[in-house]
């Protein structure tokens, strides 16, 4: 049977790992023997995974020291893990193995290095470079590592363009967009359940309440033309992640908190998007959004910045519109000329959609996986 093994942090629910969460049993269903070794903490989607037969390795080594200080617990942590991770290639020397996320690719090659490791060794990229400046000993450490890789995958061309410019060998990069499972069509009503009438223009936003996910250009867009708008609500679908307050209150100053609802710990978002009018990502930096597909499979038209693979997605004046980043005026007229023409609002939903069914289904994107596999 042919083995693959994936080296994480944990199985928090986060976008690389929801995206294993959908490939990883179906390739296990395409004959694939797969492991998943974790690094800090089960997370947890790990359970979701164990239950369709995935199985999860994580020895609790690090519970005798989770009462100690930052500063010592930290290293430790590092170590264990790397100790982990030299202990399994010891075991099998042969099964390829794929990284996710920085630190699994920085610890796992490092233990691939002492190890003398000789099996495969893939790490996917599924986000912009940004956070090399925001924790730049990290990325220097990984670009340097980038030589005993055997193959880099990114997410979105401007991913892989990015992987190019670290001057991996063109040969060894590879493109798999993301791709996710059309939900089914459900019988909760959000606009009934919400009281909001139905020919109010719902917007829709699903991201958690970072910074860089620009929920303040948002915000600032919609006051600027509130009064130009028919009578609108936006529904901000997404954890605080040490915002909300602010965010709340822009919103009361700028007189617009009335129409803007944030709703937490949402667990099925589909029912939100085939109650929307027009989806929104306002994000200053982006991988590639499964938010954007989400809504795409829903028929819904986007409105996205353009950083990332957002625009891979979303085409400019086809299934949607794409407007720079951090830009509120511009931001602010995309909205008003999806707000004030329904007909055009449903020629790019059906368009995105079309797209969806064409390029990012779960299917096309597990396909995609198994043939790579294949190949390597």
């Amino acid at each position: 049977m042919r083995k693959l093994r994936y080296v994480i942090g944990s199985m928090d629910v986060g976008g690389a790992e929801k995206h294993l969460l959908y490939i990883l049993p179906r390739l296990k269903a395409m004959g694939w023997n797969i492991k998943v070794i974790l690094l800090n903490s089960r997370g947890a989607l790990a359970d979701e995974l164990e239950t369709q037969g995935v199985p999860v390795v994580f020895p609790n080594w690090l519970g005798f020291c989770q009462k100690w200080p930052q500063i010592i617990r930290f290293p430790v942590k590092l170590i264990v893990s790397l100790a982990r991770l030299i202990s399994e290639f010891i075991k099998d020397r042969q099964t390829p193995v794929h990284f996710f996320l920085p630190e699994s690719v920085v610890l796992g090659l490092l233990a691939a290095i002492i190890t003398n490791l000789p099996a495969k060794k893939i790490m996917s990229r599924r986000s912009m470079n940004n956070y090399q400046q925001r924790r730049p000993i990290l990325g220097w450490i990984e670009r340097k590592l980038h030589r005993f890789l055997d193959c880099a995958l990114g997410n979105s061309k401007a991913v892989t363009d990015q992987l190019l410019e670290e001057g991996i060998d063109p040969d060894k990069i590879g493109l798999i967009y993301n791709g996710i499972d059309e939900p089914n069509k459900t019988s909760v009503d959000i606009r009934k359940n919400m009281r909001i009438a139905k020919d109010t223009l719902v917007l829709t936003i699903v991201a958690n309440l970072i910074p860089y996910k620009g929920h303040q250009d948002l915000l600032q867009a919609l006051s600027s033309i509130s009064a130009k708008l028919p009578e609108w609500r936006l529904l901000c679908i997404g954890n605080d992640r040490g915002i909300l307050n602010e965010l709340q209150q822009q919103a009361a100053h700028l007189n617009i908190d009335s129409r803007v609802k944030w709703l937490q710990d949402v667990k099925e978002v589909a029912p939100f998007w085939q109650a929307t009018d027009i989806g929104l990502l306002t994000s200053h930096e982006e991988g590639f959004s499964n938010a954007i597909l989400e809504a795409m499979s829903q028929g819904v038209p986007m409105i996205v910045t353009d950083v990332g693979g957002n625009a891979e997605a979303v085409l400019n004046d086809k299934s949607g519109l794409v407007v720079p980043a951090g830009e509120p005026v511009k931001l602010a007229a995309a909205i008003h000329k999806l707000a004030s023409n329904p007909e055009l609002r449903g020629r790019f939903g059906k368009q995105a959609r079309d797209l969806y069914m064409k390029n990012y289904t779960a299917e096309k994107c597990v396909n995609s996986y198994n043939e790579f596999y294949q190949r390597l």
